[in-house]
């Protein structure tokens, strides 16, 4: 990378600041919203290119802070699902309250082919039919029924068709959910009228 909007890149990634200083590239950025265009000039295989990039959003595994939107979750037989994203993390007092593995991900998870989100069980609304579980929280969920988990839609999918009679759900650190899939089923709607929940899923995932 030669320059940015005519401005020269050294080798140490800084630009030209006041009369001898010089500060990171990165500031350019700063200059800029989502959707303007900027023109880069490149050195390839010894050839000088110039290019114009339209800035795109930055996306993350875990989502930063939006506003004015309801949290997506999605509840099975007691089981609140819901995607990680700062606002979820933001509702701990102290960010190094947020479990160790939240935290990676915030920090360094990517989006891949197969991943776009962390899906959480944020909790469990007890009943009979999830009993031994009730005190499972905040776990990164893995796989259900035997699929990957990479967005809170494949675990609508995989929770649609069970393996034989059960349910198996798989937490990250190994430990496992087994659900009787009929009766799991037919308690759902008694589970969310003792909660006073009135859908079962967030207006996005319908």
């Amino acid at each position: 990378l030669l320059s940015i909007d005519g401005i020269p890149i050294a080798n140490d990634a800084t630009i030209p600041f006041l009369d001898d200083e010089r500060i990171s590239m990165f500031s350019l950025m700063r200059e800029h919203q989502i959707g303007d265009t900027i023109t880069i000039m490149l050195l390839r295989e010894g050839t000088v290119v110039e290019k114009k990039i339209v800035l795109k959003g930055w996306k993350t595994l875990v989502p930063r802070v939006k506003y004015d939107i309801r949290p997506t979750y999605y509840i099975y037989a007691g089981l609140v699902f819901t995607p990680v994203c700062e606002n979820y993390l933001n509702a701990w007092s102290e960010w190094n309250n947020v479990p160790t593995l939240l935290r990676y991900h915030y920090y360094f998870g990517d989006m891949s082919e197969d991943t776009h989100q962390v899906v959480l069980l944020s909790k469990v609304l007890a009943h009979r039919v999830n009993r031994g579980y009730h005190e499972f929280s905040e776990k990164v969920v893995t796989h259900v029924n035997g699929q990957k988990i990479g967005h809170i839609r494949d675990v609508i999918k995989m929770l649609k068709t069970p393996q034989g009679k059960y349910h198996f759900i798989k937490l990250w650190g190994g430990k496992l959910i087994v659900l009787d899939a009929k009766d799991a089923q037919a308690a759902s709607r008694e589970i969310l009228n003792r909660y006073g929940i009135g859908e079962h899923c967030s207006v996005d995932l319908k």
